[in-house]
């Protein structure tokens, strides 16, 4: 039995199922770091971003399409205001050619779209990326095929673009022609998920050597090729979709003590080992409030004075038994 997980990634479990539950952990994880964008961790005194890449590997016919909803709801928000901005990218194209043989031409607007199609050429792409306003970009694909046969001849292109993208460093784009894309990323911020086959994922990583493979998340869905079909299949239900959107709505605002140019959520508090007297911190959450909730964040008590304050889950810790040795070594 799975433990209790918090609200967002709940829902996100009850909509495909507990066999299914890591492959859509994984695959939420990139949507959001996106989300939370501008955090970054201090992990062995390196600051890093939210950074993810995750593919989703699966036999047809695994359960991986139920995936998809899930992900499309916790990015919801952020494509309708995509939409928007297309609907502006639109009507300058219809009057660009309107004016096509005019002396005046309308001026090309740099709209923040953050949902980006994988389906799409390194210029295009890396001019979308360019404008996202310092925020993280996300790119989803229910078949990763689309990225092998889109990519074929740039695959080096891609895999370059993702692994700056992991690091957070400076990514730049120069050509001699005044009309073609020229881009200067300080840091390219950009998470990734991907869904296919198994064989699917040596398609779109063919290079072995070049680091790509150790940055991304690979999770994989469970054989189910003789199990029974369920008579009341998994589904995302309008509930669920409402209380992930209700989680990616707040996310960022929740996230607002530790965002901007010098905000770091540390994590060597994460490692520290369990101690035996009680939790410093148990004392400071809301009485009757649902730990896992939208509502059960409280500040950590125990950040020192001039740190920006964390809002954390409470903390559910359990002492785990010492290892033991079994079988012919134990004496």
């Amino acid at each position: 039995m799975l433990p209790r997980m918090p609200q967002g990634v709940r829902e996100s479990i009850d909509a495909v199922g507990p066999q299914l539950a890591m492959p859509v952990v994984t695959a939420i994880c990139p949507c959001i770091g996106t989300l939370a964008t501008g955090v970054t961790l201090d992990v062995h005194g390196q600051k890093k971003g939210l950074n993810l890449i995750a593919y989703i590997a699966g036999d047809f016919a695994s359960g991986k399409g139920g995936i998809d909803p899930v992900v499309e709801a916790w990015m919801s928000e952020v494509a309708s205001l995509d939409r928007m901005y297309q609907m502006q990218e639109d009507e300058w194209r219809a009057k660009k050619r309107a004016a096509k043989n005019k002396k005046e031409q309308p001026e090309e607007p740099k709209l923040p779209v953050r949902c980006l199609t994988l389906n799409n050429t390194v210029a295009n792409l890396a001019e979308r990326l360019a404008n996202t306003e310092g925020k993280h970009a996300f790119s989803f694909t229910p078949e990763a095929d689309t990225v092998a046969q889109k990519w074929k001849s740039t695959m080096s292109d891609f895999s370059v673009m993702l692994r700056q993208s992991y690091d957070g460093t400076k990514y730049e784009r120069e050509a001699r022609s005044a009309d073609a894309v020229n881009v200067h990323i300080e840091k390219l911020l950009w998470n990734v998920t991907l869904c296919g086959t198994p064989d699917a994922l040596y398609r779109v990583v063919s290079n072995y050597t070049d680091g790509f493979q150790s940055r991304i998340a690979v999770a994989r869905t469970p054989d189910n090729t003789f199990a029974p079909l369920e008579q009341k299949p998994y589904v995302l239900t309008d509930r669920q979709r409402e209380r992930i959107q209700q989680i990616a709505h707040l996310l960022p605002d929740a996230l607002q003590g530790v965002r901007g140019a010098d905000s770091e959520a540390r994590t060597d508090r994460c490692r520290k080992p369990v101690e035996a007297e009680a939790d410093p911190m148990e004392g400071t959450a809301a009485e009757g409030a649902d730990p896992h909730d939208a509502g059960g964040l409280r500040r950590d008590s125990r950040l020192a004075p001039g740190e920006r304050p964390l809002l954390l889950p409470r903390p559910h810790r359990e002492r785990l038994p010492e290892p033991r040795l079994c079988g012919r070594h134990e004496r």
